[in-house]
């Protein structure tokens, strides 16, 4: 049952991102404060991580297997090692317009992005839209999937 909620979400997630408007009427609604402060933490959370190549705060935030990702979790840990040892740094990062939508311990965020690394002294900025998805596991929030869409 929780992995055909999974699938739900993450399917309405794509929908939306694709630009089709989609929103579900069937119980979904904005979280706690509680649980929007937590979600928000641990979004910023996974991204601070791979910026910094922190494996094992990213094998703590992300699950072994992620939900329709091309790469699993040990290509996505790889990536962010390679970043880092290249000598990437993140300068700055922010998140806007949030949105989220929660039902039974599994979350969809909606946010707007923008990213400032700097590697061997040239600064790069990223700047989109991000839909993530979020599942209570053992009180806390893991990543399974997402989807980034820069330059929006």
């Amino acid at each position: 049952m929780r992995r055909m909620h999974i699938v739900e979400l993450t399917f309405a997630a794509g929908l939306i991102g694709c630009g089709g408007g989609y929103r579900s009427g069937t119980g979904t609604g904005e979280p706690a404060a509680a649980d929007r402060a937590a979600l928000i933490a641990a979004r910023e959370a996974v991204w601070r991580a791979y910026f910094a190549g922190d494996s094992a705060r990213l094998v703590e935030l992300l699950p072994e297997r992620m939900v329709g990702m091309p790469q699993d979790r040990k290509e996505i840990i790889a990536d962010a090692q390679k970043f880092r040892r290249s000598g990437g740094v993140l300068r700055e990062i922010s998140f806007s317009d949030d949105e989220i939508v929660m039902r039974d311990g599994i979350a969809v965020t909606y946010a707007r992005y923008r990213v400032l690394v700097e590697t061997a002294g040239k600064r790069d900025s990223m700047v989109g839209f991000a839909i993530e998805l979020f599942v209570r596991e053992d009180g806390r929030w893991i990543n399974p999937s997402w989807h980034l869409h820069e330059g929006r």
